[in-house]
């Protein structure tokens, strides 16, 4: 009986299967003689052979085998997706993880060859969910742009996972046309689902502090307060409601401290995390950055005024060198 805790055996004996598979699969593709029965065979052998646990043979024999099982099974491979995620898992669980995103690529596109969209959108999400544990938020946002590209409208709660994760990804890399964009998908999403209403408040938040971050105008946070107050009538009244009152004030009082009250208030009872936390400080920031443009060009009328009086009253002592 082999000895599968050695690796040096297990190696070994992956290698003499991926040959004997790759055999196999050549003579199917010159001949076709062998059948979907006994591919499915090899496959199941295949298989057994990255059940061990933390072998780097089982990951590399599986990476490799995964079109040619496509190739060999044909309409049966959509049955065997969960074992080729297995393949993505080991990668990650051996650090590999350049290898397992490209791995998820990989089956990413065979599913989309075939139309086999759900099976796309999950080698996409585990992509995205890579790049999030190496800290990458560019290329996990790119892979929610191909994931939302994939993904079924006619499923809400993928379409809200899909909404909610490219909002948030926006907002950390401060693409607040994007996030608005994706926001008010999001909202006109929840809008057709009643019992899911009550979650619109705090996407609503999110949307006017977007808007406000584009454009700086306390005229158009108005608007859209009200706006969004007479088309949701939740939102009236609501904490988050109250939060952006507060910024319109604190931006018409350029005083900060009226805003930073309020979000102390707001944390009490709604635990902001720190994605939020960054994203109000940026607000704040925004309204002290306008009010020392102001204060600046206070400056500059005033130091005008006063030139253009000194200039008026050397004038009037010396008007020889104004002719």
């Amino acid at each position: 009986m082999s000895d599968f805790s050695n690796p040096d055996v297990v190696f070994n004996l992956a290698i003499k299967k991926y040959n004997k598979a790759n055999s196999k699969y050549n003579i199917f593709k010159i001949n076709h003689t062998l059948n979907n029965t006994e591919a499915q065979e090899e496959f199941t052998k295949a298989k057994k052979l990255y059940a061990y646990k933390k072998n780097y043979a089982k990951a590399l024999v599986s990476a490799e085998y995964i079109s040619k099982i496509y190739d060999i099974l044909g309409d049966e491979y959509n049955e065997n997706l969960p074992n080729m995620m297995d393949i993505v898992n080991f990668y990650m669980k051996l650090g590999e993880n350049i290898q397992a995103i490209q791995t998820c690529d990989e089956i990413a596109k065979i599913n989309k060859e075939i139309t086999n969209f759900r099976g796309c959108r999950l080698a996409f999400v585990k992509m995205a969910e890579i790049y999030k544990l190496d800290y990458k938020s560019k290329e996990e946002y790119e892979t929610w742009i191909k994931i939302l590209d994939v993904t079924d409208i006619d499923s809400f709660s993928d379409m809200s996972k899909t909404y909610e994760e490219l909002t948030n990804l926006a907002i950390k890399q401060d693409l607040w046309s994007d996030a608005s964009k994706y926001l008010s998908s999001y909202l006109d999403l929840l809008e057709t689902k009643e019992s899911f209403r009550w979650g619109t408040n705090k996407i609503i938040l999110k949307l006017i502090l977007c808007n406000v971050l584009i454009k700086f105008d306390i005229t158009e946070l108005e608007s859209n307060i009200k706006k969004y107050s007479q088309k949701f009538p939740q939102f009236d009244e609501s904490p988050e409601h109250k939060l952006v009152l507060s910024l319109s004030e604190s931006i018409s009082e350029s005083d900060t401290d009226i805003f930073s009250e309020k979000i102390g208030w707001y944390d009490l009872t709604n635990k902001l995390d720190n994605m939020m936390v960054d994203f109000l400080q940026k607000i704040k920031d925004k309204i002290n950055s306008d009010e020392i443009q102001e204060n600046e060009t206070d400056d500059q009328d005033y130091t005008g005024a006063i030139n253009d009086i000194a200039i008026k009253q050397k004038k009037e002592s010396d008007p020889d060198d104004y002719t």
